[in-house]
């Protein structure tokens, strides 16, 4: 994590706060099926692993069951074929990109974060 420049003060300097970038829909959607790919399959272990709040997993569980990514049993989620398909095609461009080509920029400071 990186430290916004330090704004100047009459006599001295304060701590800046860290610069945070939010993760966008398809990221938070990446992290829930990988979370079911390491075998997170009961919501609150997946909503946990993912890092998510109760109501964004909820709306993300129901967009990839829809898009027929993951599908429900019991109290259970599984991937579905596609959605192995979409995990192999992430960890496929992460592959060929390189891990440094996947983090987000931090555009007010010019550099990666």
């Amino acid at each position: 994590m990186e430290w916004a420049p330090l704004p100047q003060y009459k006599g001295g300097r304060i701590r800046a706060k860290p610069v945070l970038q939010r993760r966008s829909r398809t990221e938070i959607a990446l992290d829930l099926l990988l979370s079911l790919k390491q075998g997170e399959s009961l919501p609150t272990r997946m909503m946990y692993s993912a890092n998510l709040s109760w109501t964004v997993l909820m709306q993300q569980i129901a967009l990839l069951t829809s898009e027929g990514l993951l599908e429900r049993r019991d109290r259970w989620y599984y991937l579905t074929p596609k959605g192995f398909g979409a995990v192999a095609s992430y960890e496929e461009a992460k592959r060929l990109l390189g891990e440094a080509a996947i983090q987000p920029v931090a555009h007010e400071l010019g550099r990666r974060i």
